[in-house]
């Protein structure tokens, strides 16, 4: 479920932009996407819905993946008529091309989940800034002030070319390529425990 928030005076929305949150910043509509990792047990599909609640070892303390997907898309489009919503690329912008792009990632695993902003070659780029967490915005609540000001607008925006996040987590990401030409998204699905790599799920993203 996304809110989009009302527009407040004090922080207008010009055409083609929106703000996740009352004084968030902008971002591009048109390449706002969602991104979900969602792997399946099909052992787990073969139990019956009230498997285990009698006391019964049903084995639901295992989870062992087969199946690995990237669920979502651009949320500016209408959803194809498909069984499984899976994007090919998404679209990105830079610096020279308007407001960044938002994507909204959210891990439908019980295990935890490791996303990589890379160039083709694998190199990581830091085109990624985390500015909410299961849709609280990151603010600078040490500054003293009434209402705390976001991260991004005290000089401390939060970076990065790797998020990590464990099972049911979101975060919003503002993703701006450096420059135009082809990155990488790379979502690795990770064992809870092990934390080994059981699969890794690409999504092409175009800049420019």
């Amino acid at each position: 479920l996304v809110v989009d928030p009302l527009v407040h005076p004090d922080y207008p929305v010009p055409a083609g932009a929106r703000r996740s949150f009352v004084d968030g910043p902008l971002y591009d509509v048109a390449t706002e996407a969602l991104i979900a990792p969602y792997a399946l047990d099909p052992r787990w599909h073969e139990l019956n819905h009230a498997a285990g609640l009698s006391g019964e070892d049903a084995g639901l303390n295992r989870f062992e993946p087969r199946f690995f997907y990237l669920l979502g898309g651009p949320l500016n489009r209408p959803r194809p008529e498909v069984d499984v919503w899976s994007p090919t690329q998404l679209r990105v912008t830079t610096p020279d091309t308007g407001h960044p792009s938002l994507i909204r990632m959210l891990n439908l695993n019980y295990f935890p989940s490791r996303a990589r902003f890379t160039d083709e070659a694998g190199n990581l780029v830091a085109m990624a800034e985390i500015i909410a967490h299961d849709g609280r915005e990151f603010r600078d609540t040490l500054s003293g002030a009434d209402f705390a000001p976001l991260l991004r607008d005290v000089g401390r925006p939060l970076v990065t070319p790797v998020v990590a996040f464990g099972a049911a987590e979101r975060y919003d990401l503002l993703v701006q390529a450096p420059h135009p030409g082809r990155y990488l998204l790379n979502v690795d699905f990770l064992h809870w425990s092990r934390r080994g790599v059981l699969a890794t799920r690409t999504v092409p993203l175009v800049a420019g």
